[in-house]
């Protein structure tokens, strides 16, 4: 809005000045109407710019506001005054162009002149395209007249279709034979004419392209696609390919020489030029093959090619044609000198390669400039694009600008005269700028348009980069423009050119020693990125073997090995988080799954790697691999070790993720065994004040969960270095050196720690060390029966299996014991006695009350089997006699086909079973919950917690039987809340011809209770909400009236 008006108020200026000379401009809307001229000038309203300043001033407070909590009283008064400045500044502005605008109507005068220039310039560029083909115009009429005497006999010929100067002469014989229509059949005879006619003119073009082979003239890199139908297709693959046939201008004979003049013999004869029979090559089309990728796009897309208008072919066609011939090509082109005669297909190879390299210098020249302003993964100042300018000759950015040119005036390729490129011209482009790393972390907010309180920190990083760029310390790629002998050898190469040693650290002075290495470009696909992309490589390339060259021997003294990979990818990350999702991976080094030179490290014999690369926007040196085998935090904080300690800080830290290189291969051998490790054990366990872990104090380096897991039983490995491990020497040989983890120690131990909720924070830890297998526990610190050196972590992970197995009933006693202790619930547990029946496998057992006087007991009892699985048995139920709608109640339940009316069913695939005692007062019921059938399907891990949450059901629902039992007065026989069947773990009742059942729906605890379903008679919504808010509370009362209302 600003510069519209600014405009309008220049313009008014010279308006003015003749107001003040005594001057009036009158402008007439009779003879030209001024004001119907089209609208070239740019304008605004005034109530929109009032609306836009306001809104921006009012957004400018807002962020003012917003940012001034938590600074000091002089910042925040110093921000704003400087707020308050521009908005005066602003306003100001505002009303001196409204003040100005309505007098005298300057405003519409001034935008009224301004359409008159517009409109006399478009007047102007008519004018001069008009003369321009005019111009051509005359140049082909005079080309294109015929002789003075062929005319009459021309005129005889189409007039009186005879000759009459000649009159034994057959007109039919000489004249053309027009040619067929769509609409025309061909006849046998003109099938086979044309068919000869082809096969001629095959064999004429088979010799006319040996002809050049054998002469040596064609052109390198051009191919012959094939020849067929009387057309040859010829090009160079990625540039261009031209259909070529025979008709065109006969070939001019090359010049003669002075000295052949005279008479001097040549000592090697040349071929000599004959006149073909059918004419010379004619260019019937060219179809350009080079093509671009647009930098939005991703790497992996299909270029597409550029595209030419069919003038542009034409132009083309007939330039690569006059060519061949060694003529100078007819209009629209402009002619063209041509000294050496018919250059045949090296004429054609001449106009397609120079078409092709304008288009890409085009690209290349827009592409830098977007990439630079831009930046993508480079963004933050990184880049830096720059001419390269040699000779006085065109340079690749001049090039672009003549295209670009040519093409807005319409002719096409071509200029006056041929341009002589120079070879050196191109463009550079910077990176790895030292300014850049300066800007990450400046803290700055931007305020009334103004940069406040990063000014400073842009103008070090600026000034860095211009020193680094004048000095030539920074890395660098080059799209150059070579010419070779001649112009047809033309090309654009890319190299890529890394100072010294010294030139790559900006704090040492730089030497003007470069390495340079040749990075291939595609015509056919150009994208700058991809060649920036090369020479990043190269650059990284450089400088890790410097770094490889520093860190090697400390890192093998640390039984490390590494080695320099020029092309090697992201490893995948195998962890619990990130198995198998690419899109998950962290990106540290900015290249994603793109190959780049890398410092492969070894750090455990079973292949896990590390790999120290460059980063792909500064050039910092980035450790990749990391977050696979240790945590996000402890890789930031590595990250952030190396990028501030360089490359003295490399061999420490790599020789720190051996230990998590360990444990990542542990924990990836535990999951191939069907165990869950544990993320993270050392953050997860923790020992009480005043104790340390055994063995070496060191927290377990991989731990597993025993099934069930609510027990918080874990079965953990204890790594540590053996005391060989000091004295190990060096052979020099890194084929007879032993791996990293070689003279490793482990342990295994059991872990218990308590959880209140599977979410919480474990508790102090306690353990119990195990034998090398697994199999039996170990009393106190023996390290002579529980260690055991580290040299299969498959077996380390199989004795930990065998152990989480060995374990499980260890593991349903605990969960089973703090489930019973949470409800304040007494037990006794019973010890094997014997191998054989129930007495010989673990068991606890409690009483529970099923009535309100606590005179009716309960036993219950389970019994642990581990991977067996658990059974439970609820003895001492009294029997009840059926009742005589029972069996009518089983019917509905077996008739139906909904949830609603089947009996409540054990939880895990728990088999129930009802036993009668001996006297037949009392039955039991037994549930068996099976166990593990296939690896996974969790029956270890919820049998426990099934069979207590189906204990508390048994209870609750022999308690609210008792209450319908024991609680109701006596009424009349429809009336009265009976009990017409008690299942396993549910009971139906009946009152008044309405039958529902009633079972626990929810855990054992607050959150569930008793819940009712109608069976028959429940037709009412509200009727069987109060009937399941009565089962819920336990009010046998209330559940009563609810069924008995009508």
């Amino acid at each position: 809005a600003r510069c519209a008006c600014g405009s309008v108020l220049l313009r008014s200026c010279s308006v003015q000045a003749c107001h003040s000379r005594g001057l009036e401009l009158r402008f007439r809307v009779s003879g030209f109407k001024m004001q119907g001229l089209p609208r070239h000038t740019q304008t605004v309203k005034l109530g929109e710019l009032v609306e836009r300043v306001v809104c921006s001033a009012h957004d400018d407070l807002v962020h003012l506001a917003s940012g001034a909590s938590g600074r000091a009283e002089t910042d925040r008064k110093r921000e704003l005054a400087r707020y308050l400045h521009t908005l005066r500044q602003r306003l100001t502005r505002l009303h001196v162009l409204a003040e100005w605008a309505p007098v005298q109507r300057r405003a519409r005068i001034a935008i009224l002149c301004g359409d008159m220039v517009g409109q006399l310039k478009q007047h102007d560029r008519a004018f001069a395209d008009t003369a321009d083909r005019l111009f051509g115009l005359h140049q082909q009429m005079g080309w294109a007249r015929a002789p003075l005497f062929d005319l009459p006999g021309a005129l005889d010929v189409l007039c009186n279709g005879k000759y009459s100067a000649l009159h034994s002469a057959s007109i039919a014989e000489v004249a053309p034979i027009p040619g067929k229509g769509e609409d025309e059949t061909e006849t046998a005879f003109e099938l086979e004419q044309r068919l000869a006619l082809e096969q001629r003119l095959d064999c004429e073009m088979r010799s006319m392209l040996l002809d050049e082979k054998v002469k040596g003239t064609l052109p390198e890199g051009v191919l012959v696609w094939g020849v067929k139908g009387g057309t040859a297709i010829v090009g160079v693959p990625g540039e261009y390919r031209a259909t070529l046939g025979l008709g065109g201008p006969p070939p001019l004979p090359k010049p003669v020489a002075p000295g052949d003049e005279l008479g001097a013999e040549n000592p090697e004869p040349e071929f000599e030029t004959q006149t073909p029979p059918h004419g010379g090559w004619l260019v019937r089309r060219i179809e350009l093959l080079a093509g671009a990728r647009d930098i939005d796009e991703p790497s992996g897309t299909p270029p597409r090619p550029f595209t030419i208008t069919k003038l542009e072919n034409r132009v083309l066609g007939e330039r690569a044609t006059a060519r061949m011939a060694g003529m100078s090509p007819p209009p629209p082109a402009p002619p063209e000198l041509v000294e050496n005669g018919a250059e045949g297909i090296c004429g054609l190879h001449r106009v397609g390669r120079d078409a092709a390299l304008r288009l890409v210098a085009a690209t290349i020249a827009e592409q830098t400039k977007r990439v630079a302003l831009k930046g993508g993964a480079w963004f933050g100042g990184a880049i830096r694009v720059e001419p390269i300018k040699g000779r006085k000759d065109a340079s690749l950015a001049s090039t672009a600008g003549d295209f670009a040119t040519q093409k807005n005036n319409g002719h096409g390729h071509g200029s006056q005269v041929e341009k002589t490129h120079g070879k050196g011209e191109g463009i550079r482009v910077w990176f790895w700028l030292p300014g850049a790393s300066r800007t990450l972390g400046a803290s700055g907010t931007r305020l009334a348009g103004v940069d406040v309180g990063s000014v400073e920190v842009a103008r070090g990083a600026a000034a860095a980069n211009d020193a680094a760029v004048a000095a030539g310390s920074a890395p660098r790629i080059e799209l150059l423009y070579e010419k070779g002998e001649d112009a047809v050898d033309a090309r654009i190469v890319a190299r890529a050119l890394v100072p010294a040693e010294g030139g790559m650290d900006t704090t040492v002075s730089c030497t003007k020693e470069c390495a340079v290495e040749k990075i291939p470009f595609d015509m056919s696909s150009v994208d700058v990125r991809e060649a920036l992309a090369d020479g990043i490589r190269f650059a990284s390339l450089c400088k890790l073997r410097n770094v490889l060259d520093k860190i090697q021997g400390p890192c093998e003294e640390s039984g490390l090995f590494m080695a320099l990979d020029p092309n090697a990818t992201r490893p995948i990350g195998d962890s619990q988080t990130t198995a198998g999702n690419k899109s998950a991976e962290p990106n540290e080094d900015g290249w994603g799954e793109q190959a780049r030179p890398a410092i492969v490290v070894r750090l455990t014999e079973n292949g896990t790697c590390a790999q120290v690369c460059c980063d792909k926007k500064s050039g910092g040196l980035v450790v990749v691999g990391v977050h696979r085998i240790a945590s996000s935090a402890y890789a930031a904080a590595l990250a952030k070790t190396v990028k501030q300690g360089g490359i003295g800080s490399l061999p420490a830290a790599l020789t720190g993720l051996v230990r998590a290189a360990l444990e990542s291969d542990l924990r990836r051998a535990m999951r191939t065994k069907g165990l869950a490790p544990v993320p993270s054990p050392r953050v997860l366990f923790r020992v009480s004040p005043g104790t340390a872990w055994p063995f070496d104090g060191e927290p377990p380096c991989a731990a597993a969960p025993v099934c069930p897991s609510s027990g918080g039983l874990f079965v953990a490995v204890f790594v540590t270095k053996s005391a060989s491990t000091n004295a190990k020497t060096n052979t020099g040989d890194p084929k007879n050196e032993e791996p990293s983890t070689s003279g490793l120690r482990a342990r295994l131990a059991l872990i218990r720690a308590r959880r209140v909720t599977a979410g919480s924070v474990p508790g102090p830890a306690t353990w119990l060390s195990l034998t090398p297998e697994g199999r039996d526990f170990v009393s106190g610190d023996s390290t002579d029966t529980c260690e055991f050196t580290v040299t299969d972590l498959d077996s380390v992970a199989s004795a930990m299996a065998f152990a989480a197995k060995t374990a499980a009933v260890a593991a349903q006693r605990l969960a089973v014991s703090d489930w019973l202790e949470q409800r304040n619930v007494a037990f006794s547990e019973f010890r094997p006695i014997g191998a054989g029946g129930d007495l010989g496998k673990p068991t606890i057992a409690w009483n529970a009350f099923v009535d309100d006087n606590q005179k009716q007991l309960v036993q219950i009892e389970l019994v642990l089997a581990g991977e067996h699985g658990v059974t439970l048995t609820v003895t001492g139920l009294p029997r009840r006699a059926a009742s005589r709608s029972e069996k009518t109640a089983r019917n509905f339940s077996e008739e139906t086909d909904s949830d609603s009316g089947r009996p409540a069913a054990p939880g895990c695939a728990g088999v129930a079973e009802w036993t009668n005692s001996g006297d037949g007062n009392f039955s039991s019921l037994k549930i068996v919950y099976p166990g593990e059938k296939t690896s996974g399907d969790g029956a270890v891990e919820f049998g426990v917690g099934a069979a207590c949450a189906d204990a508390h059901r048994v209870v609750s629902t022999r308690a609210f039987v008792w209450r319908v039992e024991n609680q109701l007065p006596k009424k009349s026989e429809s009336a009265s809340l009976s009990v017409e069947s008690v299942e396993a773990l549910s009971c139906v009742v009946a009152c008044g011809g309405r039958i529902v059942r009633v079972g626990w729906v929810g855990p054992s605890g607050p959150t569930g209770g008793l819940a009712a379903v109608g069976l028959d008679g429940l037709d009412d919504e509200k009727k069987e909400t109060a009937v399941s808010e009565a089962a819920r509370v336990g009010d046998v009362r209330a559940l009563a009236e609810a069924l008995a209302t009508k």
